[in-house]
């Protein structure tokens, strides 16, 4: 098992797929943001339980699922109801569906993609109940994450 008190950039967990420190990058004024407070990943539900004990020694305190109902349905969250781990659902997408699968979307210019993301970033209610969440949340570390490449966690 590896040191959860150490500064990592990328989590080094046995199943856990980009799971990415955001510590240590500039914020406003050049403060640095701290460690231990926001980690960005792709899907949770392949967590084993030594990345779960990881995570909570990691201090991630809250989950927050980016994703929809039927996403979660068919990939369940392993963080929702673990002790000590507040999981919240506040999916976050574009208002069309996007099949991430189909070659035409794999295709897309990279001027399609900003529309995308500019369609995200105008959900004004869905980005506003995240940030008030976030604002709310437990003392410690957030994660927050989606699945399939709709760069929600980017976007976020």
């Amino acid at each position: 098992m590896y040191d959860c008190t150490l500064n990592w950039t990328r989590l080094p967990l046995e199943n856990g797929n980009n799971f990415r420190e955001i510590g240590g990058y500039p914020g406003d004024d050049e403060k640095i943001i701290r460690y231990h407070r926001f980690v960005r990943a792709s899907s949770t539900s392949s967590l084993t339980g030594n990345d779960i004990a990881f995570l909570k020694g990691y201090g991630v305190v809250a989950d927050i699922d980016l994703r929809s109902k039927a996403e979660i349905a068919s990939s369940p969250d392993r963080l929702n109801g673990v002790e000590g781990i507040e999981y919240r659902v506040l999916p976050f997408s574009g208002n069309q569906p996007v099949d991430t699968d189909n070659l035409a979307y794999q295709r897309l210019t990279l001027s399609i993609s900003k529309l995308y993301v500019r369609e995200m970033i105008e959900q004004t209610d869905a980005v506003r109940d995240i940030f008030n969440y976030i604002a709310q949340a437990p003392e410690g570390c957030i994660l927050f994450h989606c699945h399939a490449d709709k760069d929600r966690t980017g976007v976020l």
